[in-house]
C-alpha cells in the first residue's frame, strides 16, 4: 500500500465557513490517499478491508427475501403482506415498514394513527416466523415536512419538534457547530439535527418504552444499512 497526502478538491464554499460539524472540516485543505497494489481485485479487496476494517457476515435470515411496500397505511397492510406470503409458501424472512410508521421520524414510537396494535402487529409477523426491519435515519426534526404519501396529511404533525428533540438536544447527543450551538440543517423530511454518534453518551441513554435499550443504543449499535441505516426486531 502506497501512502500521502494530495490537496483536496475545492469544496462548496459552506464546507469551509466554520458553519459544519468539526468531521466535515477535514475537506478543507488536503485530504489522505491510500493506494492498493493489486492485480488481482480480491488481493486489492483483501488490503482495503484489513485497513478499513472486516465487513461481519448479516445473519442468516436476512438472505431470504424481503417483503416491503413504498410504504404501509395501515396495520392491516402490514398483515396482509404477512399472510399473504406464507398463503403463497414464499421463504420470506423479512417484514420490512418503509418510512412513515413513526409519530415523527425517528422517534421510535409507533404512530396510533396509523397503527391500531402495534404490539399485536409485531407478534403476528414473529408467530409467522419474520423478522421486523423499520426506516430509520439520524435525524431529528424541529419542524416537519408534509408527509407526502397518501392519506398521511394529518397523522404527523408539522409545526412542533419530535417527541424526543428536546431530550436528545438536552443531553448533548447531536452535533454541534464550533461555537457549540446544535448543528441545524434540513433533510428530506424536514428540518433537524444529527445525532453524534463519535459522542458515547447516546448510546448509554434512559430506557424507553419500546424496548430494551434507549432509541440512542438502538441508533448507534445497527449496522444493517438500506438506504439509510436499518433498525431489526
Amino acid at each position: 500500500m502506497v501512502s500521502g497526502w494530495i490537496p483536496s478538491v475545492k469544496p462548496h464554499s459552506t464546507q469551509c465557513d466554520g458553519a459544519l460539524p468539526r468531521p466535515r472540516q477535514s475537506l478543507c485543505g488536503q485530504a489522505p490517499l491510500r493506494l492498493f497494489e493489486g492485480p488481482r481485485f480480491p488481493l486489492i479487496l483483501d488490503r482495503f478491508t484489513a485497513l478499513a476494517g472486516r465487513q461481519q457476515l448479516p445473519p442468516y435470515w436476512a438472505f431470504a427475501p424481503w417483503k416491503a411496500r413504498d410504504y404501509h397505511r395501515n396495520q392491516a397492510e402490514v398483515n396482509e403482506d404477512v399472510d399473504r406470503y406464507r398463503q403463497l409458501g414464499l421463504p420470506a424472512s423479512i417484514i420490512l415498514i418503509d418510512s412513515p410508521w413513526a409519530t415523527n421520524y425517528n422517534t421510535y414510537e409507533f404512530n396510533p394513527k396509523q397503527f391500531d396494535d402495534a404490539r399485536q402487529m409485531i407478534a403476528h409477523l414473529h408467530d409467522e416466523g419474520y423478522k421486523l426491519i423499520l426506516w430509520h435515519t439520524s435525524w431529528i426534526n424541529r419542524k416537519t415536512m408534509r408527509p407526502g404519501e397518501q392519506g398521511f396529511a394529518d397523522k404527523i404533525p408539522t409545526d412542533i419538534p419530535a417527541t424526543n428533540y428536546a431530550e436528545a438536544e438536552r443531553n448533548g447527543y447531536f452535533l454541534h457547530r464550533p461555537d457549540g450551538s446544535t448543528y441545524v440543517a434540513d433533510w428530506w423530511k424536514g428540518s433537524g439535527s444529527l445525532i453524534d454518534f463519535t459522542n458515547p453518551r447516546p448510546k448509554s441513554g434512559g430506557r424507553v418504552r419500546w424496548g430494551r435499550s434507549s432509541p440512542w443504543e438502538r441508533m448507534a449499535s445497527r449496522t444493517t444499512t438500506r438506504r439509510t441505516t436499518s433498525l431489526s426486531t
